[in-house]
């Protein structure tokens, strides 16, 4: 698949055989080696990767060693070279054994599926975040089971045809890389029955520079949609999804759509959003199971869906999209925080301080204004004594 990510994991695995032998004096420890198919980068990983390992090294059991790669697939999208020595001469890994596999994402899944006898022979896999239509094309090995995921991105685009029905045109922005044109075929046939009832046009092929000169002349009543197909221009250049959208987001004339949770906050007004993060319990339950013996064969692969409507505050406000158009439960972020809700606590505080004062000092001026009355009637009293004396 990945001839220059293949090196690159070899190349860490030689790195970490010191380590692992040093470790030897701490035999209770498991080792979990985490593959994921994007760069450090992504920031969709930060915190599925915090909340794994958390997960693991809360657990109470035997303790943890991690070590993970990022095998950054999409921008090293070559074919494997098949006179790889290290391939054709299906070396094992000689050092003390990686007890544990977990891969992220489809494309680490793919990888270590093809290369994973040759590198980690009979150790036990457990992905993540595979699309559960992707599991079910073919059978699993029997070292192999995990967390597959739901995703439908046509959910985003009835979301906004709800929310927004005077949409006449949906643009899809498509990457130029031969991986990227593949999984485009699949998303233009998902979106076919939506042709019926707006226009849909894919950009591609196009430099970054013309693409965003497209999307600052788009027609009114126009959407524009991102997914995770877009990755490269027709010059070749690699974007992180974060790093495309602020630029997108910012000379688009149309609102921009999303489909996962890392996007919001990037430019995107929303949708409903695939957040990987949730999944991370679920995988480090599996995990738990195959460390502490259980066969990953006897383990049925689990099915999840971290898709929810969410949406940005921001993004809302500035396409005059009410929230009252939003669907029940919809999660809305960089909500700005009003005078009243920043500063109530120290309103409230000021205004009983000056109440109390302005009691006070009524209080006084009444209990002034009675002594005074009373001296007034006292004086009155000796001066009729003395006026009429006593007989």
């Amino acid at each position: 698949m990945k001839g220059r990510a293949f090196l690159f994991l070899i190349a860490l695995l030689l790195a970490i055989v010191p380590r692992l032998q040093a470790s030897d004096g701490a035999p209770s420890a498991k080792r979990v080696l985490i593959v994921y198919s994007h760069e450090r980068e992504m920031a969709m990983h930060a915190g599925f990767d915090h909340a794994l390992r958390l997960h693991l090294k809360s657990a109470g059991s035997s303790p943890v060693e991690f070590y993970t790669e990022y095998l950054d697939l999409m921008r090293f999208a070559g074919p494997v070279q098949r006179e790889n020595p290290w391939i054709t001469s299906g070396p094992a890994y000689a050092g003390p054994r990686i007890d544990l596999i977990v891969t992220v994402g489809s494309l680490a899944f793919d990888f270590i599926l093809e290369h994973g006898d040759t590198i980690f022979p009979d150790i036990p896999i457990v992905f993540a975040s595979v699309s559960a239509s992707r599991i079910a094309q073919a059978p699993l090995k029997e070292n192999v089971t995990g967390v597959a995921v739901e995703r439908d991105v046509r959910q985003t685009v009835d979301l906004l045809l709800a929310i927004q029905p005077d949409v006449q045109q949906i643009v899809i922005l498509i990457g130029s890389s031969p991986t990227e044109k593949e999984w485009a075929e699949d998303t233009r046939q998902l979106f076919k029955p939506h042709e019926k009832r707006v226009r849909v046009e894919y950009l591609s092929d196009l430099s970054m520079d013309a693409m965003l000169r497209r999307l600052s002349a788009l027609p009114a009543h126009s959407a524009v949609l991102f997914t995770t197909v877009f990755y490269y221009d027709a010059d070749g250049q690699y974007f992180l999804p974060d790093e495309a959208l602020a630029g997108i987001s910012a000379r688009s004339t149309a609102p921009v759509f999303g489909t996962d949770e890392a996007f919001l906050g990037s430019g995107v007004v929303g949708g409903v959003l695939y957040d990987i993060t949730p999944t991370a319990d679920t995988t480090a339950r599996v995990v738990q199971r195959v460390l502490a013996g259980e066969k990953p064969a006897s383990i049925p692969v689990e099915t999840v869906n971290p898709n929810h409507p969410m949406f940005d505050a921001r993004q809302l406000e500035r396409w005059r999209i009410p929230k009252s158009r939003l669907p029940a439960g919809s999660v809305i972020r960089f909500e700005e925080i009003g005078t009243w809700a920043r500063y109530k606590v120290y309103i409230v505080g000021a205004a009983s301080l000056v109440v109390f004062q302005a009691a006070l000092i009524v209080g006084l001026i009444a209990m002034s204004a009675k002594r005074q009355r009373a001296e007034t009637s006292l004086r009155v009293s000796h001066d009729e004594s003395a006026i009429w004396p006593a007989a």
